[in-house]
C-alpha cells in the first residue's frame, strides 16, 4: 500500500447517478428525433474546399473527389494530419446529413456536430461523431453520440447513445462543449469515451461509456449541482484509471452560502464493470489485527469520524499485509478523508469553517473554533457564531446539520466532551433555553472535560452548579470495537437455508414486550393504525384515523404515516402527547416513511413525478422543507444506529433488482439481495441482518432474514397462507409480521431465528394489505 494512493482531486462535483439511454436507431431509421444542428463555420468552410458528399442509404459511400482544391497536396504527398482531418469534415457533414440534423441560425440550438477518430483495440477504423452547443427545449433536442467505422464501401453506423433525461434526479446534458466529450484511456480491451456537459445555471454530469466492439454502454454516470463532476484517477497506481465522482452537498444553507459537505464515491474496473468501492469488513481468515484496524476504520468512517478513520487505516497499512478489500476500503476512506481535511483546513471557499471540522470528525477543533467567544455570546439569539456568517438565516438548518452529524459519532464515542456541547448548542438554536437536553448535554460535556473553562463557565451561564459536577471522574475507554461496526457488504452468492419449524411455540409476548403497531380497517370501514401490547389478551387501541403505514419516531413521541385523510394527503404525522396531527409533505402519491435515528428527518417512497414510477425521497420532519429526489426505489428502512437506507431498487440499467443498500445522501449503493420479489426490508434493532418479505423465491409471500455483512439468507417462514410486512421486536428475538393463515388477517409473531408462529391478535378483513404497515416499538 502505498502513501501517496490518494490525492486531493475536486472539491465541487456530482450527487446523482444520471442514466442515459441507448438509441440503438439504424443509419436509415435516424428520424424518430429531429434536431436541428448547425454546422460550424469552421466545419462549412472546410467543407467548402472538398467535393461535395454524395449521400446514400447505409453503408453511406465515399465521396468520389471530383476536383481537388488547388492549394491541397497530391493524395500521395498529403500527410496523415490533413488526411485524418479531411475524413474528419467529410464525416461532419455525412453524420449532420444521416441524423437527419438541418444547420440551425438562431442560436437557440444544438450548434453543430464533431468528429473524432479513435484509437481501436482492433483494427477497425473507428470515428466518434458527438454534437455540441446548447440544445434547445421547444423542439425538444437530445444530445448524441454515435460511432462510426470506415472502409473501402464507406462509412458506416456501428453504435449510438443519445443522452437523454430519465428523470428529474438524472438529468440530460443541456449543454457540451466542443472538447468535452474525448476518448480516455481505462484498460486495453475496451475503447473508452468521457463526456462532460452542463445542465441549467450550474449544474453539471459525467458519464463514462465503453465499447466492446458491439455495444456502446455506460458504465459510470454522475451529476450535482457544481459544473465539476468526475474524472479519471489512478488512485492504487495498477495503471487502470478509477473513476472518482463529486457526491458533495453544496446546499448546506444554499448553493451560493459557500458551505459544502465534501464527499466522494469511487468505482474501479473490476473486469467487467466499473463496481463501485463500498467499505466491507474483512472475511475471517484475514489477520486478526488486519480485521481489527479495518472495523475500526469502518465503523469511524461509518459515524463520520474521517480523522480518526484515516489513523486507522494508516495503522492497518503499517502491519504490512497484503488484502485487496482492505487496499480498497484504504482508497475510499483515505480519499475522503483528505478532501474533508482540506476543507476544514485549506478551502478558503468554506464560509462556516465550524461546520467544515464537524463534518470531518475534528470536534475538538469545532469547539476550538468557539472559545474565542464567552457562553453569552455563544447561546445569545444573536450569536457571532451566525450573525454575520454564512449560517445567517439558516439557524434551523445549522442545528439539523449538527444533530444529525453528532448522534453517530456519540454511539462511538460516548465519552466525547465536544460533541456533548455541540449538541447542546444545536438544540439551543432550536428550542432555546426551555430545552431540558441543552443543560444536559452542556453538563455532561463539563463532566468529561473537567479542566475546561469554557465548558464550566457554560454550565454556570445556564444556572447548573459546577461544583457539584464529577468534574474528576475517570473516563470510560473509547476503543472502537469491532462488534460497532454497521459498515455492510455487498450481496454474496449464498443459497438461502431454510429453517425447519421447531416443535414447541416458542412465545415472543413474555421476552419481547413493547408495543406493536398497525394498519388495517376499523369499524366504519375506514383506515387507521391501531397499538396493540405484546402481552397475552391485550386488547388493540385506535391511534390515528385516516392513516396507513405507521412508523414510530425513535423514543416514541410521534408516528408517521401515509395519510389518507382528504384535507391532509402525502406523509402525515401524529404526537402521541399532545394529540396533535402534523403534516410533512403535501403529495397524495407520499408513502411508507421511515425516520432516521435521531428523528428529525424522513425517507419516504413516492410516485409523485406522474411516470408511474416509484422514487426515494427526503425530507427534514419539521414540514418545512421540500422533499429532495434521491433516486429510484422505494419500500426504504433507515438503519436504526447509522445513516443507512435499505430499500427495494435495481441498479441504473434497471436491472440487479432486490433489496439494494446506500447510505442516506444517495452514496455507496449496493445490492443486498438479487431477488425482484424482495420487498418490505425492516432491519433488525443491532443493525446487522435485515428481514423482509418476497413472493418469488417459494411460490408466495413469506417471510426472510438477510445477514448485511455475509448477504446469506434464510427462510424464516414455510406456509400457504400470505406472509408479510415484518417487523423486528425492540430486543432483537421476535419477529411480528401479517398473515391470513387461519380464515382471516392477524398479527403474527414467531422467534427471530425460526420458529412456530403464535396469533397476537385478529384484525378483521385488510383489503390492499400491501398497501398496510406495522411497527414495533418499546
Amino acid at each position: 500500500m502505498r502513501a501517496n494512493m490518494i490525492f486531493l482531486l475536486l472539491l465541487c462535483g456530482v450527487s446523482t447517478l444520471i442514466g442515459l439511454t441507448s438509441c440503438g436507431r439504424q443509419a436509415d431509421e435516424e428520424r424518430d428525433i429531429e434536431i436541428a444542428v448547425a454546422l460550424t463555420q469552421t466545419a462549412a468552410a472546410q467543407a467548402e474546399a472538398l467535393p461535395s458528399p454524395t449521400i446514400a442509404a447505409t453503408p453511406i459511400p465515399a465521396p468520389t473527389a471530383t476536383t481537388p482544391p488547388t492549394t491541397a497536396p497530391t493524395p500521395d504527398l498529403q500527410t496523415a494530419e490533413e488526411a485524418t482531418l479531411a475524413e474528419a469534415t467529410e464525416l461532419e457533414t455525412l453524420a449532420a446529413l444521416n441524423l437527419g440534423l438541418e444547420p440551425d441560425t438562431t442560436g437557440t440550438g444544438i450548434a453543430g456536430v464533431r468528429a473524432l477518430k479513435l484509437e481501436s483495440p482492433s483494427a477497425d477504423n473507428l470515428w466518434l461523431v458527438y454534437t455540441y452547443g446548447l440544445r434547445s427545449s421547444e423542439p425538444e433536442q437530445n444530445h448524441l453520440l454515435v460511432l462510426y467505422s470506415k472502409s473501402d464501401r464507406g462509412w458506416r453506423e456501428v453504435a449510438s447513445v443519445e443522452l437523454s433525461a430519465t428523470s428529474p434526479a438524472e438529468p440530460s446534458p443541456d449543454s457540451i462543449e466542443e472538447g468535452a466529450v474525448q476518448q480516455v484511456h481505462v484498460e486495453p480491451a475496451n475503447l473508452w469515451i468521457q463526456v462532460e456537459g452542463g445542465v441549467g445555471a450550474h449544474s453539471g454530469i459525467y458519464a463514462l461509456y465503453r465499447f466492446d466492439g458491439r455495444n456502446l454502454r455506460r458504465e459510470a454516470f454522475g451529476s450535482n449541482a457544481h459544473s465539476i463532476v468526475g474524472q479519471l484517477d489512478d488512485l492504487n497506481g495498477d495503471g487502470v484509471p478509477e473513476v472518482v465522482l463529486d457526491v458533495s452537498d453544496y446546499y448546506v444553507f444554499c448553493y451560493s452560502c459557500g458551505a459544502h459537505y465534501a464527499q466522494y464515491n469511487i468505482l474501479r474496473w473490476d473486469g467487467t464493470r466499473m463496481a463501485p468501492v463500498s467499505l466491507t469488513p474483512l472475511d475471517e481468515t484475514a489477520p486478526a489485527a488486519l480485521r481489527e484496524a479495518n472495523q475500526a476504520a469502518l465503523t469511524l468512517a461509518a459515524a463520520g469520524l474521517w480523522k480518526e478513520a484515516e489513523a486507522a487505516i494508516d495503522s492497518g497499512i503499517a502491519l504490512n499485509i497484503a488484502d485487496p478489500l482492505f487496499e480498497w476500503n484504504a482508497v475510499y476512506i483515505q480519499y475522503n478523508a483528505v478532501v474533508k481535511r482540506a476543507v476544514a483546513t485549506e478551502d478558503q471557499t468554506m464560509d462556516y469553517p465550524l461546520l467544515a471540522q464537524i463534518f470531518y470528525g475534528d470536534y475538538a477543533a469545532a469547539l476550538d473554533l468557539m472559545r474565542a467567544y464567552t457562553p453569552a455570546d455563544i447561546f445569545a439569539l444573536r450569536t457571532p457564531l451566525i450573525i454575520g456568517t454564512a449560517a445567517e438565516g439558516a439557524t434551523q438548518q445549522l442545528a439539523n446539520r449538527i444533530l444529525s452529524s453528532v448522534e453517530p459519532v456519540l454511539r462511538v464515542r460516548p465519552n466525547l466532551a465536544a460533541a456533548y456541547y455541540l449538541r447542546g448548542w444545536a438544540s439551543f438554536l432550536k428550542h432555546g433555553f426551555a430545552d431540558d437536553a441543552v443543560l444536559a448535554d452542556l453538563e455532561r460535556a463539563a463532566q468529561l472535560a473537567g479542566d475546561d473553562a469554557l465548558l464550566v463557565d457554560t454550565v454556570a451561564f445556564f444556572g447548573g452548579d459546577p461544583s457539584t459536577l464529577s468534574l474528576a471522574a475517570p473516563r470510560p475507554s473509547t476503543a472502537v470495537t469491532a462488534t460497532t461496526a454497521t459498515v455492510t457488504s455487498t450481496v454474496a452468492a449464498t443459497a438461502p437455508a431454510t429453517i425447519e419449524p421447531q416443535t414447541a411455540a416458542s412465545s415472543p409476548t413474555s421476552a419481547a414486550g413493547g408495543r406493536i403497531y398497525y394498519s388495517a380497517q376499523d369499524v366504519d370501514g375506514r383506515s387507521a393504525i391501531f397499538a396493540v401490547a405484546v402481552s397475552p389478551g391485550a386488547q388493540p387501541e385506535r391511534i390515528v384515523p385516516d392513516a396507513v403505514q405507521p412508523a414510530v419516531q425513535p423514543g416514541g413521541e410521534r408516528l408517521a404515516f401515509h395519510s389518507t385523510r382528504d384535507d391532509m394527503l402525502g406523509v402525515g404525522g401524529f404526537d402521541q402527547a399532545t394529540g396533535e396531527r402534523l403534516r410533512f409533505t403535501y403529495n397524495i402519491e407520499d408513502a411508507f416513511p421511515t425516520w432516521n435515528p435521531a428523528g428529525n428527518r424522513l425517507f419516504f417512497a413516492s410516485t409523485r413525478y406522474g411516470d408511474g414510477r416509484w422514487r426515494l425521497y427526503h425530507v427534514w420532519a419539521d414540514g418545512n422543507g421540500e422533499a429532495t429526489d434521491m433516486r429510484y426505489g422505494q419500500d426504504p428502512a433507515w438503519h436504526p444506529n447509522d445513516n443507512l437506507i435499505v430499500y427495494k431498487g435495481c441498479d441504473d440499467a434497471g436491472g440487479h433488482c432486490g433489496l439494494w443498500l446506500m447510505r442516506s445522501d444517495g452514496a455507496d449503493r449496493r445490492p443486498l439481495t438479487d431477488n425482484a420479489g424482495d420487498a418490505r426490508p425492516r432491519w433488525t434493532p443491532n443493525g446487522d441482518a435485515v428481514i423482509f418479505m418476497s413472493d418469488q423465491r417459494d411460490g408466495n409471500w413469506e417471510i426472510y432474514l438477510v445477514m448485511t455483512a455475509t448477504g446469506t439468507v434464510t427462510q424464516l417462514t414455510d406456509h400457504p397462507a400470505d406472509d408479510g410486512l415484518p417487523v423486528v421486536s425492540p430486543d432483537g428475538t421476535s419477529a411480528a409480521f401479517v398473515s391470513n393463515r387461519e380464515n382471516g388477517w392477524a398479527i403474527w409473531t414467531m422467534p427471530i431465528r425460526g420458529g412456530t408462529a403464535t396469533s397476537l391478535v385478529p384484525i378483521g378483513e385488510l383489503p390492499n394489505w400491501l398497501e398496510q404497515g406495522v411497527d414495533w416499538t418499546e
